[in-house]
């Protein structure tokens, strides 16, 4: 099967998989479509083994008090068939 067109879904890090999870089980048509390691510079440390990007605030230490720990955000890609 190949996708029509690829969605992404961004969430702060605390809901988001629990989002999916509710869209993927509303709608069979909708299916995962993993992020690879790789595809974004910088960012593999930040896929997980299901293809999703998350980042966490200890991921993002920084000198600056103000500036450390700054939000974490969560990522999946969907694709509808």
């Amino acid at each position: 099967m190949q996708a029509a067109f690829g969605e992404v879904f961004l969430n702060a890090v605390k809901d988001g998989p629990e989002v999916v999870a509710a869209i993927l089980e509303r709608d069979p048509r909708v299916r995962r479509s993993p992020i690879a390691a790789g595809e974004f510079p910088g960012l593999d440390g930040f896929v997980t083994a299901g293809g999703e990007l998350r980042t966490l605030p200890c991921h993002w230490p920084d000198p600056d008090p103000h500036m450390a720990g700054l939000d974490g955000f969560y990522a999946a890609r969907l694709a509808r068939l």
